[in-house]
C-alpha cells in the first residue's frame, strides 16, 4: 500500500467477475481510489464461488482480486436499476466493465448513454477480443488468450506439448494494462477536461508482451520455439538440481558477468 496515494479521492464504478477485471479495479483501489463494485443481484461475482480453497465461505479467488471495495448489487435490467446505476455514474470518475459490446448495448451502459449522464466520465472497456473486429462478440478466459497470443508456444520444453503459464499472466497483464490506461487518462482528463472510453483487449496485451519475438522473426526467419528455463541471448541461464534435491536457477547477462559467478561458485571470490 502507497503512504501517499496518487488516486485518493476518484471513484470507480467496476462491472466485472472473475479476475482481469477484478484485478484491474483492485489495482486501482491499491493506489487509494474509491472502487463499488457492481454485482447481480442473487449470485454475485462467479469468482464467489471458484474453488478450490475457500475461507469459510469466501472464495480465495475472490478475496483476494476484490481487496478494498465497496460493493453492491444492481439489477441493470430493471428500470429502477437503471436509475440508481445511473445516479452513481453522475458522481463517478470512471466506469469500468469486462462485458462484450453487445452486453453494453443492450443495458445501455455504452460509451454514449454513460456520456449523457456523465459528460467528463472515463470508460473503460476490458475483454478477450476489444470492442471492435470479427472476434468482438466472442467470449474469452485466460487460457484462451494465452494459447492464440502465442504465450504457450514459447512456453516449457522443447519437443513438448504447448504448456499453460502456472497463474493467469492473459487476465493480470490485462489487468494491469486496462488500470494504466485509466490512470493515464485521469492524467489527460486533468489537462483537457475530457474525458474518453477505452477499449482493452486481452488478447493485443498478449501479442503486445511479445513484440520482440515478432522482431526476432523478421530478422531472422526463425520462428521463437520454447527453450525451457534459458534464453535466447544469455548464457549460462538455466535451472540447476543441486545435491540437496533443490533448484538454482543462473542468469548471466554477459560473459564477464558469467565468469565471476563461476568463480564465485568455485570459491574463489566472496561475491560478484
Amino acid at each position: 500500500m502507497m503512504a501517499d496515494q496518487p488516486l485518493k479521492g476518484v471513484r470507480v464504478l467496476e462491472m466485472a467477475q472473475a479476475i482481469a477485471g477484478p484485478f484491474a479495479a483492485r489495482t486501482l483501489a491499491d493506489m487509494g481510489a474509491e472502487v463499488i463494485k457492481v454485482e447481480q443481484p442473487g449470485v454475485g461475482d462467479m469468482s464467489r464461488r471458484i474453488g478450490p480453497h475457500f475461507l469459510g465461505t469466501e472464495s480465495a479467488y475472490y478475496l483476494n482480486f476484490n481487496r478494498n471495495k465497496q460493493s453492491v448489487t444492481i439489477d441493470l435490467r430493471q428500470a429502477q436499476g437503471q436509475e440508481v446505476f445511473h445516479r452513481l455514474v453522475a458522481v463517478s470518475d470512471v466506469v469500468f466493465d469486462a462485458f462484450r459490446p453487445s452486453v453494453l448495448d443492450r443495458l445501455a451502459i455504452d460509451y454514449e448513454s454513460l456520456k449523457k449522464t456523465n459528460p467528463t466520465v472515463i470508460a473503460c472497456s476490458l475483454s478477450a477480443f476489444g470492442q471492435e473486429g470479427p472476434y468482438r462478440e466472442r467470449p474469452g478466459f485466460d487460457g484462451i488468450v494465452q494459447a492464440m497470443g502465442g504465450g504457450m508456444s514459447v512456453t516449457g520444453n522443447a519437443g513438448q506439448p504447448p504448456v499453460f503459464m502456472g497463474f493467469p499472466v492473459g487476465d493480470m497483464v490485462g489487468g494491469y494494462v486496462a488500470a494504466l490506461s485509466i490512470a493515464s487518462a485521469l492524467y489527460g482528463r486533468s489537462m483537457t477536461g475530457e474525458g474518453r472510453h477505452l477499449d482493452i483487449s486481452l488478447l493485443d496485451v498478449q501479442i503486445a508482451l511479445q513484440g520482440h519475438l515478432g522482431q526476432f522473426y523478421l530478422v531472422s526467419g526463425e520462428v521463437p520455439a520454447p527453450i525451457g528455463s534459458s534464453h535466447p541471448s544469455n548464457l549460462p541461464v538455466g535451472a540447476y538440481q543441486t545435491t540437496d534435491g533443490g533448484y538454482i536457477q543462473v542468469h548471466c547477462a554477459s560473459q564477464e558477468f558469467a565468469m565471476k559467478t563461476l568463480q564465485m561458485m568455485a570459491g574463489e571470490v566472496d561475491e560478484l
